[in-house]
């Protein structure tokens, strides 16, 4: 809502031994609205989608990526470039 707060949680899902997945829920609904998955790539890098299910750059539900310093201290989200 204009000028109010929503209240979200993250979970996390283990897919194996070094591979999670991400998710913002809306605690009103428990509605998932956001996914990320861990790039694999020496850093932390992190694709954001708005399905769960299609974690993919090239999909029409990617919203951007989160890339982190090397001490996991500082982030810079980048969108798609629209």
């Amino acid at each position: 809502p204009k000028g109010g707060m929503i209240q979200c949680k993250v979970r996390r899902e283990k897919l194996s031994e070094l591979q999670y997945i991400y998710y913002v829920i809306l605690e009103e609904t428990n509605q998932i609205v956001l996914a990320a998955k861990k790039l694999k790539t020496k850093k932390s890098n992190y694709i954001i989608s708005l399905d769960k299910e299609d974690l993919h750059k090239e999909s029409g539900n990617y919203v951007g990526k989160v890339k982190s310093n090397f001490g996991g201290t500082e982030f810079v989200f980048y969108d798609k470039g629209e």
